[in-house]
């Protein structure tokens, strides 16, 4: 099951955690700086290049949650920026194909009179819809790195709804959590009245935005094993032993090893 603990407790205790916030937190805090004293201009300019970027690190953290690997978010540029272009790949298309169906079906208003609000209630529902499946691809995609199943529709389909679902439960939880993150340092900006807008403030939050691309590129790596159907023949000999060693240690089997193995096994049955 998909544990929005786990994913908090691996946050924060990956190599290099602390230094990695800092590091990524930088061009978020000055986006947000542009933002708050109005260069407009620069804001617009810089905000979609960082939203590319950000979806380049959240991808490679599912993939390196997903492989076993001993780091969630990644320093690595290569890894990096070919995460970033494969997530666009597989993103745009989606993106614009479903964004478009929710968009011309919400335009369309149904007289009901005898339901209030039928019309709001059913326009969030297409938007949750279509949402739920750009999101299913994304993490169809980011499991494997795979584009090829970021557009396999069969699959897609299949498991939407249980993405819906569990989306709908895991918001709360989110917001649960970045009210512990946040809410303790806003409390104390509040009572020594020192402004919301302070540089100091802004840059916490701007690490809290990289803690959270952590945690949830962790937790969507735990969701989508459990419920974006699929073919894991990728992974299915690669096993992780944590009871063991209390690390994660990662072990390949070979097919053929095991293969034998087996043959030996009922060799020996045989002649007994």
């Amino acid at each position: 099951m998909a544990s929005m603990i786990d994913a908090f407790r691996d946050a924060f205790s990956e190599k290099f955690a602390y230094i990695k916030f800092v590091i990524f937190a930088i061009p978020v805090y000055f986006v947000a700086h542009f933002f708050m004293i109005g260069q407009m201009a620069m804001f617009n300019t810089f905000a979609p290049i960082l939203g590319i970027l950000i979806f380049g690190l959240f991808t490679q953290a599912i993939y390196n949650v997903r492989t076993n690997r001993q780091e969630v978010l990644t320093l690595n540029p290569i890894a990096f920026i070919v995460g970033m272009l494969k997530t666009m790949v597989v993103l745009l298309p989606n993106g614009l194909i479903f964004g478009a169906i929710g968009y011309y079906i919400t335009r369309y208003n149904f007289p009901v009179k005898d339901v209030p609000h039928f019309n709001t209630i059913f326009h969030a529902v297409v938007w949750l819809i279509c949402g739920s499946i750009i999101l299913t691809s994304y993490l169809a995609f980011a499991k494997f790195q795979s584009i090829k199943q970021g557009f396999n529709y069969k699959i897609i389909f299949e498991s939407c709804t249980d993405v819906l679902i569990h989306l709908i439960f895991v918001i709360p939880q989110w917001a649960i959590v970045n009210l512990l993150l946040v809410g303790p340092v806003a409390y104390l900006y509040f009572f020594f009245k020192v402004p919301f807008d302070h540089w100091t403030f802004v840059a916490y939050c701007s690490c809290i935005f990289v803690v959270n691309v952590s945690i949830l590129g962790n937790y969507f790596a735990q969701a989508s094993t459990e419920f974006v159907k699929g073919d894991d023949s990728e992974y299915q000999f690669n096993t992780s032993f944590s009871d063991v060693t209390g690390d994660s240690v990662k072990v390949e089997f070979k097919r053929d090893l095991i293969n034998t193995i087996m043959y030996n096994v009922k060799n020996k049955n045989n002649k007994k």
